[in-house]
C-alpha cells in the first residue's frame, strides 16, 4: 500500500495539499477555501464542478498567484514538479508562468488585449520564455512560423489574418482558440481552464472540448479544468472533483463518482442536469444558495440545504471516506448508506 502511494505521488504533476484562501474585508478576514487537498497525474484532465461561489475559481488562480486585493492564500502548499508554488520566489514564478503552467480564461473577450493585434498577443509568452537564434531577422522567421502553427493546430484558417486582426475583428469562438493557442504556444506540462467554453455556444462548445482533447492527447498536457457544469466533466474529463463552499467534499474517477455519487450535493447536482428522458417534467433544482464567504462556516457547508442532514452534519466534520484509490468522500450521510 505504501508503495502504490509512493509511486502515484512520483505520477503527479501537480500536488496540492491543505489549501486555505482568505479574503479581507476591512478588519474581518473570511475563509473561501478551507483546506482543500487534491492531485492532478501526469497527462491526465481533472475537472473541477460545483456552483458559482463554491471557490473553484479562486483554487485555479492561487496556483498562478492572480489574486485581487486582499485575497491571499492561508495555508498549504502547490507542488508543481517537486517545487511548492507557494515558498517560490516572483522571479522563480514567472519562469514557469506561460511557459510550464499555462491558465486559459472564463472571459476572452475581456482577456485579450483590445488594443494589440492578435500575433503580437500570441508572441509574447514566446519571447519571455524562449529563445532563438541572435540574428533578428531569423528570430522573427522563426517566431512567426511558431505563431502561425499555433493557431493553425487550433483549427484557426487563414492565420496571416488573424495574426493582423484585433479581438474585436473575431467571434467569440474564435477569441477562445487565440486564447488556447497562446496558453499552449510553450506547450506547458500542465494547462488550467477556467470554465472556457461558457460564454460560447453548443456547437463552439464542442469543438473548443475535442480541441482540448487532442492537446492532451498528443501533448500530453494535463489539464485542470474547472466547470459548473457537471455533463461537461462527464464528457471530457478522466477524473472529477465536487467543490462547494471552498471544501472539496467528494472526488474520484468520473465514472465512478457520476454513476455512483455518494454525497448529497453530488446527487444534487446531477440530478439537476436535463435529460431527455425527463422532458415535460419540472427540472430539478437545489434549494437555498451557496453561503457568501462572510457567513459563518458550518462543519458541512451544504448542511442547511441538505433534506438528510441531521444535527451531527452541523456540530462535526465528517471524517473522510475511502471507497477506492480513486474515490473519496465527507459527508455522514454517506457513512450510513455505505
Amino acid at each position: 500500500m505504501e508503495e502504490s502511494r509512493i509511486k502515484a505521488e512520483t505520477e503527479n504533476i501537480l500536488s496540492v495539499k491543505n489549501l486555505s484562501i482568505t479574503v479581507t474585508e476591512g478588519k474581518d478576514e473570511f475563509v473561501a477555501v478551507d483546506g482543500a487537498s487534491f492531485f492532478v497525474r501526469k497527462g491526465e484532465i481533472v475537472g473541477i464542478v460545483g456552483e458559482s461561489g463554491s471557490g473553484k475559481s479562486l483554487t485555479a488562480l492561487s496556483l498562478m498567484s492572480l489574486f485581487a486585493p486582499g485575497v491571499k492564500v492561508k495555508s498549504g502548499e502547490a507542488v508543481f514538479c517537486e517545487r511548492n508554488l507557494f515558498s517560490m520566489q516572483k522571479e522563480e514564478r514567472r519562469e514557469i508562468y506561460g511557459s510550464d503552467i499555462s491558465m486559459i480564461f472564463q472571459e476572452p473577450m475581456t482577456s485579450l488585449n483590445p488594443l494589440m493585434r492578435i500575433g503580437k498577443q500570441v508572441i509574447e509568452p514566446l519571447k519571455i520564455h524562449k529563445k532563438f537564434s541572435s540574428n533578428k531577422k531569423e528570430n522573427d522567421a522563426k517566431i512567426y512560423e511558431i505563431v502561425s502553427s499555433a493557431l493553425s493546430r487550433v483549427g484557426l484558417t487563414e492565420t496571416e489574418r488573424v495574426m493582423k486582426a484585433y479581438p474585436y475583428e473575431l467571434s467569440g469562438g474564435m477569441q477562445q482558440r487565440v486564447m488556447i493557442a497562446m496558453a499552449c504556444v510553450c506547450s506547458p506540462k500542465l494547462l488550467i481552464a477556467d470554465e472556457p467554453t461558457t460564454a460560447l455556444d453548443v456547437t463552439t462548445q464542442s469543438q473548443v472540448l475535442e480541441l482540448l482533447r487532442k492537446i492532451n492527447r498528443e501533448n500530453g498536457t494535463a489539464i485542470l479544468f474547472i466547470s459548473h457544469d457537471i455533463g461537461v466533466i462527464k464528457q471530457f474529463c478522466d477524473r472529477v472533483i465536487v467543490m462547494y463552499s471552498g471544501q472539496i467534499v467528494e472526488s474520484g474517477d468520473v465514472s465512478e463518482v457520476l454513476s455512483n455519487p455518494l454525497h448529497e450535493y453530488t446527487k444534487a447536482l446531477l440530478s439537476s442536469v436535463p435529460m431527455r428522458k425527463k422532458k415535460g417534467s419540472l427540472l430539478e433544482c437545489i434549494g437555498g444558495r451557496v453561503p457568501s464567504v462572510s457567513e459563518k462556516r458550518l462543519p458541512c457547508q451544504f448542511a442547511p440545504r441538505c433534506a438528510k442532514a441531521t444535527e451531527k452534519c452541523f456540530r462535526e466534520t465528517a471524517n473522510e471516506i475511502i471507497l477506492s484509490d480513486n474515490h473519496f468522500v465527507r459527508c455522514y450521510a454517506a457513512e450510513e448508506s455505505l
